[in-house]
């Protein structure tokens, strides 16, 4: 009978939960749906200030364990992180979700290491480690110091579709995509409170970096508007209530960004003409666009030329 009458007030919570902050140590936590913590990272490039605190990464709280999504750019970041869960709950931390490849969501993850948690990822993640982790170590030895991560911890359960995961009556839906932001992205859907949480598959105000497919995250992001979710977590900017419409802006930029390469292509122009180009394009209201619009107008100019 208790248990019953939890499970039915836990369902008023969902429908009535408001965007709680909390704030321990200066490390920003928001509890955006009964049992959903995102802690918000600053729209900055990873430097010695902000120690790669520079996407949104948090954690999800069942009844039996917990389960991390991204550890965060940095092992102090990552130590943080993990130090506000413990502040929050004593349940185990049973899984770290790595939503992708990228250092600004796994060089945190030695901080988890002691937990020895399920470790789940794309099932090209461990290529993407490969191939990719010690150049991103390397690179940001000289950023983070002592804070750099000397590992990316490796999942050991891969998502080539679709896997659930129970945390203790709450059922996480963890889902494998096309490339898109990268080759290898995740995201996570939590039953209980419809949170779709899409990692770097959304980015709000931060200029979109694109890694994979500019195509192919056009039809992610489609596909992904057919789920009904309260709340949407971007790996950067804050949470969005109004979905599908916030996902407007970020698919409105992907298609302009196609239809007006295509066009020059069609022109005869090349892709150092385009790359020139680009730099008189409208930024908007885009943070950091002259770092990342260029390098997006290349990415897709090579994806398009022989379409």
């Amino acid at each position: 009978m208790y248990r019953q009458l939890s499970l039915q007030l836990s369902a008023v919570l969902i429908l009535l939960w408001p965007h709680v902050a909390l704030s321990a140590d200066n490390f920003n936590l928001s509890e955006v749906a009964p049992g959903v913590f995102v802690h918000f990272g600053k729209h900055e490039e990873a430097n010695g200030q902000n120690l790669g605190d520079i996407a949104n990464i948090g954690f999800i709280v069942g009844s039996e364990s917990i389960a991390v999504i991204d550890a965060g750019g940095s092992v102090e970041i990552g130590r943080r992180l993990r130090e506000s869960i413990g502040r929050h709950s004593f349940l185990p931390i049973r899984y770290l979700i790595i939503s992708h490849i990228h250092p600004d969501h796994t060089l945190g993850s030695p901080a988890f290491a002691e937990d020895q948690p399920d470790i789940i990822g794309h099932f090209r993640l461990p290529q993407a480690i490969t191939q990719r982790g010690e150049f991103y170590i390397d690179r940001f030895k000289g950023i983070l110091g002592d804070h750099n991560a000397t590992t990316i911890l490796s999942p050991n359960l891969l998502v080539e579709s679709e896997m659930k995961i129970d945390l203790g009556n709450r059922i996480l839906l963890i889902k494998a995509h096309q490339t898109a932001h990268t080759d290898n992205d995740l995201s996570i859907y939590d039953e209980n409170t419809k949170s779709l949480w899409l990692a770097d598959l959304l980015f709000l105000d931060r200029t979109p970096a694109i890694d994979g497919s500019t195509i192919g995250w056009i039809n992610t992001l489609k596909s992904l508007q057919k789920v009904s979710a309260n709340v949407v977590i971007p790996g950067h900017g804050d949470i969005v209530e109004n979905w599908p419409e916030g996902s407007n802006k970020i698919l409105g930029y992907f298609v302009d960004l196609v239809n007006w390469v295509r066009n020059l292509i069609q022109n005869g122009e090349s892709m150092a003409s385009a790359t020139r180009l680009s730099e008189s394009a409208e930024a908007g209201d885009w943070l950091l666009f002259d770092d990342y619009h260029p390098r997006n107008v290349v990415k897709t100019f090579a994806e398009l030329e022989w379409e």
